[in-house]
């Protein structure tokens, strides 16, 4: 930018905007590190919810209330019940009972998971992995409802001049052999200019539809009974 008498320059630009993305027509989230974070933040949640409709074996016991003062509904126990087995889950709820006699006794309910017990695969080729689960992902092409990026050098379609100086000087000598006012017949037609563009189509945001797909989760083996003899 230039300012004075003679004109001086008194400021340039430093630098252009340094975002991953100069360009918002190239914008991309999902494929930024921010992005893969986000993408393995859902597959996560995903997990889950899997694994919490997994526990479909639900297992109740009671116990004295003094041994259960220091469990709670964020740990995982394992029972087990001599010549019958071991089960391991997630305790669910602790009631506590009082009985007539005045002992405290507590109900504990735990859930398990009767999964098969096998150890989760290795990511394959053009495989990432979040936990024990490995995923893949595909990022099309980004779907653009208008050429963003022909834009700067598309042109009008229409571009023409109504009433120039040639119409405004054949109105004006009309209204003057009329006897009219030649200035008044000027501001009635007074000079326009028409430019058309193409109409652009009316939707929403650039969209890219990203598809992940995940291995099937492999559920941990909770309920182990003993073989008969």
């Amino acid at each position: 930018m230039k300012w004075g008498i003679p004109p001086q320059k008194y400021w340039s630009r430093a630098f252009t905007k340094l975002a991953p993305q100069a360009d918002r027509r190239h914008a991309t989230y999902f494929g930024t590190d921010r992005g893969t974070r986000s993408i393995r933040y859902a597959i996560n949640r995903l997990r889950r919810s899997v694994t919490l409709r997994a526990r479909c074996a639900q297992l109740s016991f009671s116990i004295p209330y003094d041994q259960a003062r220091a469990m709670s509904c964020a740990d995982s126990i394992r029972i087990e019940v001599p010549r019958v087995g071991e089960v391991v889950g997630k305790i669910v709820s602790i009631e506590r009972q009082i009985q007539r006699k005045g002992r405290s006794i507590a109900n504990i309910r735990i859930a398990s998971t009767n999964g098969d017990g096998t150890a989760a695969p290795a990511p394959g080729e053009e495989q990432e992995q979040t936990g024990d689960l490995a995923y893949g992902a595909t990022f099309p092409r980004l779907y653009e409802p208008v050429n963003a990026l022909a834009l700067d050098g598309m042109g009008p379609f229409a571009n023409f001049v109504e009433n120039d100086a040639a119409a405004q000087e054949a109105f004006a000598r009309d209204a003057s052999s009329a006897g009219l006012d030649p200035i008044a017949a000027i501001g009635k037609n007074p000079t326009r200019l028409t430019i058309a563009f193409p109409s652009l189509r009316e939707e929403d945001l650039l969209t890219r539809r990203i598809t992940v797909r995940t291995e099937a989760l492999r559920l941990p083996k909770q309920i182990k009974f003993l073989e008969e003899a």
